[in-house]
């Protein structure tokens, strides 16, 4: 039996020691870290083609979300019929109209300005304050999941890709060709300090979990090649596990903080866009 068999806690020690001087070797490498993260792979056949499967992926899926969307918002809809019939009892020929886009009805009866009246009081969604409760719960969180995606022509094959690249787009960094970082420093003038301090502390934290991501991850396969000779494959197989644990875990975190960091850059962009609270 090896001496690393037969001292876990030093293959532990070891393990752990590595990781922490490989975060501190690999900290001027924190952006390139999140730029991979994210779906920046190069222009090879392999990064592209692995971006264009992500991408696919995530288009699919907020097509999923958006007809769930659209079946939730009919089953709403006709459970507030009778609420809508009650609104607008002075116009009953609203009302109607109303009635037939719910459920599919031909309304070519009916004259372009009231049908135009009727989608126009479906898309406002006020009908949403007497729908049922959970499925005002299941709308609001559906809603808010295709939200959180970009056009399908600004998708990244990421799901940090996809929270950093959506508030990009909502800051419009995205379509001047500037990242985030970017946006911060053009208007370092304009943030006052203690919205800079949190927005500083969440950059900094999703700089170190996507570090720890990538160390993790590369960890768990060096770990492979150079202790299958040292101990058992139990315990090669445990360490391994752990790693790409931590891998997985440091990279819902780096995802989370991306959604709390997008939280900061609204309130800087409402900073920097109010001229009461900046005259």
């Amino acid at each position: 039996m090896s001496t690393l068999d037969t001292k876990p806690i030093g293959v532990i020690l070891a393990v752990v020691f590595t990781l922490v001087l490989a975060t501190i070797l690999t900290q001027p490498f924190e952006f390139v870290a999140i730029r991979l993260l994210e779906g920046y792979w190069g222009t090879s056949w392999l990064g592209a083609g692995l971006a264009a499967v992500g991408i696919q992926r995530h288009q699919m899926r907020k097509g999923r979300l958006i007809r769930l969307g659209g079946k939730l918002d009919a089953r709403a809809l006709e459970k507030c019929l009778p609420h809508i019939h009650q609104t607008f009892i002075n116009e009953p020929l609203l009302a109607t109209a109303i009635e037939r886009k719910i459920r599919a009805i031909d309304d070519a009866a009916i004259d372009a300005d009231t049908r135009r009246r009727a989608a126009d009081y479906i898309k406002a969604q006020a009908w949403m304050e007497v729908a049922p409760a959970r499925l005002f719960h299941r709308i609001t969180a559906v809603d808010d999941a295709v939200q959180r995606f970009p056009d399908d022509d600004r998708m990244m094959p990421t799901r940090l890709g996809l929270v950093l690249r959506s508030m990009e787009d909502r800051l419009g960094a995205g379509q001047a060709g500037a990242d985030l970082r970017g946006f911060v420093i053009r208007n370092l003038s304009s943030i006052d300090s203690a919205t800079l301090a949190e927005h500083d502390q969440y950059r900094s934290r999703l700089d170190m979990y996507a570090s720890l991501c990538l160390i993790t991850s590369a960890l768990s396969a060096v770990n492979l090649a150079i202790l299958r000779s040292e101990v058992e494959v139990s315990s090669l197989v445990l360490i391994t596990a752990a790693m790409l644990v931590l891998s997985w875990a440091c990279y819902r975190g780096a995802v989370m903080t991306a959604e709390g960091y997008a939280t900061v850059l609204t309130g800087i962009d409402k900073q920097i866009n109010d001229p009461v609270a900046h005259p």
